[in-house]
């Protein structure tokens, strides 16, 4: 084989290399971090007094809950996390 087809076949396997190293990054590093930041800033404090409001007018009022309003909100929290992250690709 001649230089150039030796230098050019080692470039192209090193960018395909590179192309699979970021590849890989991404997949399993970067879209999980962002698919996590997202779903966690969906609980916000309008959401929460939406919630709450809901609570207090519903069937499940006080007495349905045990620990009253607070379980009621993190079930929510965590009901709506998982949805999100289920809609994203991401099962628990």
């Amino acid at each position: 084989m001649s230089t150039k087809i030796k230098i050019i076949l080692c470039i192209s396997t090193l960018v395909m290399v590179l192309a699979i190293i970021i590849g890989w990054f991404y997949w399993f590093q970067w879209r999980p971090t962002q698919a996590i930041k997202t779903c966690s800033s969906e609980w916000t404090f309008e959401y929460v007094v939406k919630l709450s409001e809901n609570y207090v007018n519903s069937d499940a009022g006080p007495g349905h809950y045990s620990d009253g309003l607070n379980e009621y909100l993190d079930k929510a929290e965590q009901n709506l996390y998982n949805n999100c992250m289920a809609k994203k690709g991401f099962k628990k």
